[in-house]
């Protein structure tokens, strides 16, 4: 078998194990080969799923390579660091300004982030109000 490298989407719940063996087994299911196939299976995303009507759990990428070691992986790059430390003000905590937030942090930042919005759930029922009558709160 030619070794080559693919990537698998799964998810799972916050009760089931993350083994490495059972990823494997899951990730051989997913594209129908033997799990001893795989040579590795490298979890290379992870993020919470808590939408509502949905269960809440993991939603996983893994990159699997299969048939021994795969070609042209892709390196791990590790996050930059700064050369000393500063601090740095981040304007918002949306998807944008948390995810800055984040990795300015990793990179050895004073991160402070300032948010002048409401909580979610007022914030949904300003939305609402927006969509249903046309009412904008301007503040």
């Amino acid at each position: 078998m030619t070794a080559r490298l693919v990537t698998v989407e799964m998810f799972l719940s916050l009760d089931e194990p993350e083994l490495e063996q059972d990823l494997r087994a899951r990730a051989a299911s997913a594209l129908a080969i033997n799990p001893s196939d795989i040579f590795a299976a490298t979890v290379i995303r992870r993020s919470l799923d808590a939408r509502k009507g949905r269960p809440i759990g993991w939603a996983l990428v893994l990159e699997v390579e299969i048939g021994g070691p795969a070609r042209g992986r892709s390196p791990r790059v590790a996050p930059a660091r700064l050369a000393h430390e500063e601090r740095v003000v981040v304007v918002g905590s949306g998807p944008a300004g948390t995810f800055a937030a984040l990795r300015l942090a990793e990179a050895g930042a004073n991160v402070t982030v300032v948010e002048l919005g409401k909580a979610v759930q007022p914030r949904r029922h300003d939305l609402a109000k927006l969509v249903r009558r046309g009412a904008l709160d301007p503040s």
